[in-house]
């Protein structure tokens, strides 16, 4: 891959994401009456959650 396509890649990425604690990510999933939420892999600072909606 070219760097230049490497660097658009990242630069969409970061438009796409929002890097935030977990805590955050938690309290937003609350607030969205989220109850059942599972932490399924983690590994440094990127997290997979599971969560499902009652």
């Amino acid at each position: 891959m070219a760097e230049a396509q490497h660097a658009e890649i990242l630069k969409r990425r970061d438009t796409l994401d929002r890097n935030e604690k977990l805590s955050v990510q938690l309290r937003w999933l609350a607030e969205a009456r989220v109850a059942d939420v599972d932490v399924v892999f983690r590994n440094r600072t990127f997290i997979v959650t599971v969560a499902r909606k009652g």
